[in-house]
């Protein structure tokens, strides 16, 4: 038989890094190198543990495996025992506190191995994992993790993580058909990563075929390179055909898988604490058990092996898992980058309030004054305000010189109960309704202007008007003149003009006269009108004036917004708020573990 030998001490401290990646809980963002053991409740893998560790675990299924335990031992100048809770990623803060809060120390292995079972006690109670049959309180498995941290002269590095073992049957007043379920959903989220190595132990008396562990394996470790089988229970097989059938299997010869099998005796349930492994492989002396390669049995063996296979997966992955942490923390920043500044404070949404309203006046004036070049926002057109309202004004001013003089006019009492009303729901907010009334003004104003121009009397002091006025009445001369002339008479004499008159009856010559007065007028007037249109309704109510729509949305309305205001218009939605806080937790556990992975 091979002699026993310690697991080397090789990159311990590179090894309890990834235990503090792992105590952060950095294994739910990014896969860490470990050593998972699974198998069924019956295979033997507390009996397997306990030879590992030294530690008694409970074979009673009702005390079975509830939750994941870390087992790590380490060798230290001094011997002690740390007991902690790692809370699952899911657990309130309330019971991340009460969890935290427990973390006894044992200054002796022996004393801790005495007192496990009371500690036991006390860590189910603490994750809330109900252990009475007869009450219906708390769960039956947590996804909270036991770490169980051995120290002392005589300790070798090694770290393992037990999972609750896979059942088919509910326990009545234990288990249910839920808790099957949820049982396989833990262990292959275990097993998944491409970090771990899968212990699978299964029960040498049992058809290995049959065994659903290893299908489980299969389904995540295809070629089976991160699987090693564990035979339990061989004083169990009797048969000499049943025996040899193992020894081929664990020799390579059936099944294999690339890290093997191994073949150990553990302490059973009729053995006493005396138990001795030595004494215990000696079956293994005799045929046909003899055939096993002696570097694939007992436990000495399998322990060194899995320290070999520890390190050699965390020295190979190192590299890559620091690349990988930094990534998803450059990816998860981004992200968190996308969503804008935080609103969930009444200040947040201030501040995120009040940037908006800067930059949108920043855009306002540059709107204004044409200056377009240095904002995106103007590649669109429409965007281009003072373009778009010069644009439309000399549109304004061409159709209303064409048109204009060609409607009808309103009887003047009918235009002054007309109402000029923009449509608002009475369910919209203040600041709407406070645009809604500055339009209003704007178009109040231009309806004042019509009234002004229809019902006052004409009056003007613009001298274009006497130049008009002169010019139509040359106008009325020439063409009278030019009836005169004829193709042999191009010399009209003075008396024609003189003639031209005086020759009209008074109610031509007031009817002309009225006319040259309402035309000379009407140019001006027409003239006047579009500025001032422009100037006063557009200009002044609806862009540059202290009333104007486009400075409803300013530093002043956010200021006088109340609380329940600013969660309305500024507050995130609940889905952006779980997104976000999700996000900075992640950020904080990655930037935690770049640190972890730096020193």
């Amino acid at each position: 038989m091979a002699k026993s030998k310690s697991a080397p001490l090789v990159n311990a401290p590179l090894l309890r890094k990834i235990d503090e990646l792992r105590e952060k809980n950095i294994g739910q963002h990014i896969p860490l190198p470990q050593l998972v053991v699974v198998g069924d409740q019956s295979s033997g893998k507390s009996s397997l543990l306990e030879s590992l560790t030294k530690i008694p675990f409970p074979r009673d299924l009702e005390l079975c495996t509830r939750y994941a335990t870390q087992i790590t031992s380490r060798r230290d100048s001094e011997s002690r025992v740390n007991i902690r809770i790692i809370p699952g990623p899911s657990a309130s803060d309330e019971h991340r506190k009460h969890l935290e809060a427990f973390h006894p120390e044992v200054l002796s292995t022996g004393g801790f191995r005495i007192r496990f079972p009371e500690i036991l006690k006390e860590v189910n109670a603490r994750m809330g994992i109900r252990v009475d049959t007869s009450s219906k309180d708390g769960n039956v498995f947590s996804e909270d993790v036991l770490k169980i941290e051995i120290c002392g002269p005589d300790e070798d590095y090694l770290t393992v993580i037990d999972v609750p073992g896979i059942f088919r049957t509910p326990t009545e007043g234990i288990t249910t058909k839920k808790d099957i379920e949820l049982v396989q959903n833990m262990v292959k989220n275990y097993i998944k990563d491409s970090r771990t190595i899968i212990l699978a132990v299964l029960p040498s008396n049992v058809d290995i075929a049959t065994q659903e562990i290893l299908m489980l394996a299969q389904d995540y470790d295809k070629v089976g390179e991160r699987t090693l089988g564990v035979l339990t229970k061989p004083d169990l097989v009797k048969e000499h055909s049943a025996i040899v059938a193992v020894a081929n299997l664990v020799s390579g010869k059936k099944k294999p898988l690339k890290l093997g099998y191994y073949v150990v005796r553990n302490r059973g349930a009729d053995d006493d604490d005396s138990f001795d492994h030595a004494a215990g492989e000696e079956m293994f002396r005799e045929e046909p058990w003899s055939r096993v390669p002696e570097d694939r049995v007992g436990v000495h063996v399998l322990k060194t092996r899995l320290g070999e296979l520890l390190s050699q997966i965390t020295r190979r992955e190192f590299p890559q898992l620091r690349k990988d942490v930094n990534k998803q923390l450059v990816d998860c920043k981004k992200e968190l980058d996308s969503l804008g500044p935080a609103r969930q404070t009444e200040q947040e949404q201030r501040l995120f309030l009040n940037t908006i309203t800067h930059k949108f006046q920043g855009l306002v004036q540059a709107a204004l004054n044409a200056h377009y070049h240095n904002h995106a926002e103007f590649e669109k057109e429409e965007f281009r305000l003072i373009t778009y309202v010069v644009n439309l004004t000399e549109i304004f001013n061409r159709d209303f010189e064409e048109k204009g003089q060609l409607r009808c006019f309103e009887n003047p009492g009918a235009a002054r109960k007309q109402q000029v009303e923009l449509p608002i729901s009475e369910k919209e907010g203040t600041s709407k309704k406070e645009v809604h009334s500055r339009y209003k003004a704007a178009m109040d104003q231009a309806t004042f202007l019509v009234s002004i121009e229809r019902n006052k009397r004409p009056y003007t002091l613009n001298s274009d008007f006497n130049d008009s006025l002169g010019r139509l009445r040359v106008a009325n001369l020439e063409d009278k003149a030019r009836n005169e002339m004829t193709s042999s008479k191009l010399v009209v004499d003075l008396d024609v003009i003189k003639n031209a008159k005086t020759n009209k009856s008074n109610v031509e010559q007031a009817k002309e006269e009225i006319h040259n007065l309402l035309s000379s007028y009407y140019k001006v007037a027409r003239k006047r009108f579009v500025d001032n249109v422009y100037h006063q309704a557009v200009d002044h109510y609806l862009l540059t004036g202290p009333m104007s729509p486009l400075g409803v949305f300013s530093q002043e309305w956010v200021i006088k917004l109340e609380a329940d205001q600013l969660e309305a218009i500024a507050g995130e939605l609940p889905a952006t708020k779980e997104q976000r806080a999700a996000l900075v937790k992640k950020i904080h556990d990655l930037e935690t573990a770049m640190r972890i992975l730096k020193h």
